[in-house]
């Protein structure tokens, strides 16, 4: 039986791309890249991100569940007012539902935990990534993509990272610190 060539990472999101439109995102692994498909009414749009292009992927906690929260519980507030207000059983019914409606959705939103932003940056764009829109959920995500792209671009130890940090004339320490500074000062000042 064929490997399947393409693994979803993520779950969909909502991403908004101008003033009006809004796009649903999807998020898929292959073998040697990344694929975004973009859907927006009976058009989609593909993006690749190859592992060995990546730079960074920034995640930012937003308030977005905060306002979720806030506007659910109103809702239930509003509900619970009417109910309390109306005698008739066909009102209560319909508030009684009303309030269970936005209750459950209430639940599910805290379910879900915190939201996020993220980005993907590459040598020459970066690209918001609607479908990570959680914070449990993209740290899952960002765990697989880290294995994919540590085996495509490689490791680098902590020696290599501090070697290619630094400028080639400070490895030695003989150029630009406080030390050699000082010292220059009272050699010019004598």
């Amino acid at each position: 039986m064929a490997e399947k060539e393409y693994r979803r990472i993520a779950g969909r999101g909502f991403g908004r791309k101008d003033f009006i439109t809004w796009v649903e995102a999807q998020l898929w692994m292959g073998k040697n890249h990344l694929l975004q498909i973009e859907k927006r009414g009976y058009t989609e749009k593909y993006k690749r991100f190859y592992y060995a292009d990546i730079q960074a992927i920034i995640m930012r906690r937003t308030n977005s569940t905060l306002y979720k929260t806030v506007f659910l519980s109103l809702m239930i507030a509003f509900g619970v007012a009417w109910e309390f207000s109306i005698t008739s059983g066909g009102a209560a019914i319909f508030w009684g539902s009303w309030i269970g409606f936005f209750a459950l959705l209430l639940l599910l939103n805290l379910l879900k935990g915190p939201g996020c932003t993220c980005h993907i940056q590459t040598a020459i764009q970066t690209e918001q990534l609607p479908s990570f829109n959680r914070i449990k959920k993209t740290r899952k995500a960002l765990i697989q993509l880290r294995e994919a792209i540590a085996a495509n671009q490689g490791i680098l130890s902590p020696e290599e990272l501090r070697a290619r940090l630094m400028p080639e004339e400070n490895v030695g320490g003989s150029v630009g610190t406080p030390d050699t500074a000082r010292e220059a000062g009272t050699q010019l000042g004598s």
